[in-house]
């Protein structure tokens, strides 16, 4: 005990300015003038107070709507879904908020029963699907998210009618696949087998 009150004294005789803070330890506006009017040796380097910038938000899970090299513009993000199913093929062209823009199915365009979920089919409903956001895009900016649903015939076609002259102006639009198929893992017992 004896000892460390003793290293505490000579440390404070070696640094006169801890003595005389001490010594004033009682009124602390004192303090705060030694320390100001003494030279800034042993006081640690401070930077301006607008030196150094923010830093970026950098959170993954923030959902992004910035497009193009600079960030220039902000474009809204559009979704077509495409249900194709072994009886049908449905595409579903929303909004960023998930309202119904225009919509197409192998009905629609023409094929009745059973060819509804054919190949040709759904050629045709994604090239009117197609035309119907062409039109959009004269009056709105957006870009577009394509989501699938389904092991139908006609998602093969849809990826067919991209690749051709009839999804130029659709395809640069596009920013993200989402395939959102419903799997099952167990379960239920499936119901009994449709026999034709």
């Amino acid at each position: 005990m004896l000892t460390s009150k003793c290293s505490f004294i000579i440390a404070a005789i070696k640094r006169p300015r801890l003595s005389a803070l001490m010594s004033s330890a009682r009124n602390p506006h004192a303090v705060l003038d030694l320390l100001q009017s003494s030279g800034n040796d042993d006081l640690p380097p401070t930077a301006p107070a607008d030196s150094y910038p923010r830093a970026p938000d950098s959170n993954p899970l923030r959902p992004r709507t910035q497009f193009g090299p600079g960030n220039q513009e902000q474009k809204n993000i559009y979704h077509l879904h495409w249900k194709s199913t072994r009886h049908n093929t449905i595409a579903t062209f929303t909004n960023a908020e998930g309202k119904l823009r225009s919509w197409a199915s192998g009905g629609l365009c023409g094929f009745k029963h059973s060819r509804r979920g054919e190949y040709e089919a759904g050629y045709q409903c994604a090239v009117r699907i197609f035309k119907n956001i062409e039109a959009l895009m004269e009056t709105e900016s957006f870009k577009l998210e394509l989501i699938y649903k389904g092991f139908g015939q006609g998602r093969q076609a849809l990826d067919s009618a991209l690749l051709t002259t009839e999804g130029d102006k659709i395809r640069p639009l596009i920013c993200r696949l989402t395939d959102r198929t419903p799997l099952k893992f167990g379960g239920t017992r499936a119901r009994k087998a449709r026999r034709l």
